[in-house]
């Protein structure tokens, strides 16, 4: 019964890391194409 317990838990913890590592990876996405977005409008503001 124990070990069913803690590969309930395990799999929890698991599944946790995975979906938090997916976050932070589309964080990084978003946070790149929000750097470009500043640089095109700083590049923008320069030429105009």
């Amino acid at each position: 019964m124990e070990a069913v317990i803690f590969g309930a838990v395990f799999g929890i913890i698991v599944t946790v890391i995975s979906y938090l590592v997916k976050i932070e990876r589309d964080l990084q996405k978003v946070r790149k194409e929000l750097s470009d977005l500043r640089q095109q409008i700083q590049v923008k503001t320069i030429t105009e």
